[in-house]
């Protein structure tokens, strides 16, 4: 297990970190770069793009330390991780429409669940699994580009997360597939690197590049194991895992469908922008989001290995929470609304 999760975190994390200069530079020499748009693009100048080639660059180098052969569940994931970099990468050089993203972001999903990757909830028909599957990987590959509207949010996130997964994978003999263990750990690293020239004031931005894969990467790792040894509770922690982009994703698209306004169009109500709003600085911001991403992979584990009634209890004050936290948060209105 040690194994498995050092050598593919470090190698990620030492690649990506010698990717960045590289990428940094194709950037400033093709002109890929993110200039400012109030109000969702505030920073004071222009900023590199490709971020999500230093992201690629490193998983791809983490995951040549792969023990054997890769599954098929791998190979499919990877492949459809690999499609959305570059459909990403077309997108951040010329904006393409939501619906034709969304199009083939389904493609990438198809193939990853022809590789053998799917929800598997016993109590279900095949058909009901499927579509949980398309949903879950659709809804959190966007969550992730939705998220990366402030400086470090989107890989300080994704390293969370794949921690996550890894210290899940201490407390449970269910979550014994090498090819998750290993990818949260390639993942873990590579975000980790770029975060420390995304953080704010960022110096390089992710763009749909990097946020697109990391999200299509990360949902499926995440439907890759099981989480039910006792309970049905414990089907909850990819939902803690997913705490931020998930909780984001929702509440931008309720305030915009509350308005009639169409859940894909852009708007400034993203949590982190209406926190802004209330003065915070960036780095407050950015610190009390990774700080509940980080609570909420500590608490993951509880949701499996806790008798029901306190997992139970776990999940409704959590629930209660974020029903209170967002009508706090609706109240404020953004820059820009």
């Amino acid at each position: 297990m040690i194994r498995n999760v050092l050598i593919p975190m470090v190698a990620s994390f030492l690649s990506a970190g010698v990717a960045i200069p590289l990428f940094r530079w194709l950037a400033g020499r093709f002109d890929v770069m993110d200039r400012p748009a109030p109000p969702l693009k505030t920073h004071g100048r222009a900023v590199p793009y490709l971020g999500g080639g230093v992201v690629v660059a490193g998983v791809a180098f983490g995951l040549l330390m792969y023990p054997g052969r890769m599954p098929p569940e791998l190979s499919g994931l990877l492949g459809g991780a690999f499609i959305l970099f570059l459909v990403g990468l077309a997108d951040d050089l010329r904006p393409i429409s939501p619906y034709v993203k969304l199009v083939l972001e389904g493609f990438a999903t198809a193939l990853a669940i022809a590789g053998g990757l799917r929800v598997s909830i016993v109590a279900l028909p095949p058909a009901a699994n499927y579509f949980l599957t398309v949903v879950w990987m659709l809804a959190m590959t966007n969550a992730f580009n939705i998220i990366d509207v402030h400086d470090g949010l989107c890989s300080g996130t994704a390293s969370l997360i794949s921690a996550g997964l890894l210290l899940v994978s201490v407390f449970t003999t269910l979550f014994d597939k090498t090819f998750v263990t290993v990818s949260a750990a390639a993942l873990a690293g590579a975000s980790a690197a770029f975060f420390l020239v995304n953080r704010p004031p960022a110096r390089m931005f992710l763009g749909d590049a990097g946020s697109l894969p990391m999200g299509f990467l990360l949902s499926g790792l995440a439907i890759g194991e099981s989480y039910t040894p006792d309970h049905l509770v414990g089907l909850l922690v990819p939902f803690l895992l997913f705490l931020v982009p998930l909780y984001d994703l929702l509440f931008v698209v309720v305030l915009r469908l509350a308005r009639g306004q169409s859940p894909i169009r852009g708007s400034p109500d993203h949590i982190a922008i209406r926190l802004r709003a209330l003065g915070w600085s960036d780095g407050r911001v950015l610190s009390s989001l990774l700080g509940l991403s980080a609570a909420a992979a500590v608490l993951a584990p509880g949701a499996v290995f806790l008798p029901f009634p306190y997992a139970a209890f776990l999940a409704g004050v959590t629930l209660l929470s974020c029903v209170g936290i967002g009508m706090a948060l609706a109240a404020i209105r953004p820059t820009g609304a």
